[in-house]
């Protein structure tokens, strides 16, 4: 074709001693690894992770103002544990949504506006600037 092509290779390194985080967040079902949300979440959601789990999973709704959380690969159960827990360590009003994708239907939390400046209040020292969007910034 006259054009000339360029192909970027890499791989990585795996190292032991974050075997954890498999042992933590998955669990083998007919040898298939599915996420899960560790029991004791309740204590490790602080909020510095859950900055960092909105910079890499919300998605703010500017046009009604709420925050969504992107959590398509867990089940409902472990959708509305997480639920309870910002309830229960945040005290946000957060709420099961879903959507469908691929005819299949996905659970996702919803943040609920009335949360919206105490979520901001909570997360954003830790946040970087560029994704301050995501918190409708």
């Amino acid at each position: 074709t006259n054009t000339e092509h360029t192909d970027i290779y890499f791989s990585t390194l795996k190292y032991s001693m974050f075997n954890w985080v498999v042992e933590d967040f998955y669990i083998k079902d007919e040898n298939q690894n599915i996420k899960i949300v560790p029991k004791d979440s309740i204590n490790r959601l602080t909020s510095v992770s859950l900055a960092y789990w909105i910079m890499d999973d919300g998605s703010f709704n500017k046009t009604k103002g709420h925050l969504i959380l992107c959590t398509d690969s867990y089940s409902r159960e472990d959708v509305l544990y997480l639920i309870s827990i910002l309830k229960k360590n945040f005290n946000l009003s957060a709420t099961l949504t879903f959507i469908k994708k691929n005819n299949k239907i996905y659970s996702r939390i919803r943040i609920n506006k009335s949360s919206m400046p105490q979520l901001i209040e909570l997360v954003k020292p830790y946040f970087i600037s560029s994704m301050l969007y995501k918190l409708g910034l």
